[in-house]
């Protein structure tokens, strides 16, 4: 088993990535939960709510499913 870690600006971006994941059979779950992320971003720390996917995937599919999320 492979765990997937995706970060997404909101629940619905999560949901389309996921829901398409699922579908094409790449992941075999998806659990999404709200976070709270501070990053740099143009040389400012920002401080931003986000949506985080963790997706169980096996190691064959891993690298597909890292393509169709981007």
């Amino acid at each position: 088993m492979a765990l997937m870690y995706i970060t997404c600006r909101d629940e619905k971006e999560a949901g389309k990535i996921s829901g398409h994941l699922l579908e094409k059979r790449l992941i075999a779950c998806s659990s999404m939960f709200p976070i709270k992320s501070m990053y740099w971003w143009e040389g400012k720390i920002m401080n931003d709510n986000e949506v985080v996917i963790i997706a169980k995937t096996n190691n064959k599919n891993f690298s597909k499913a890292e393509k169709e999320a981007k």
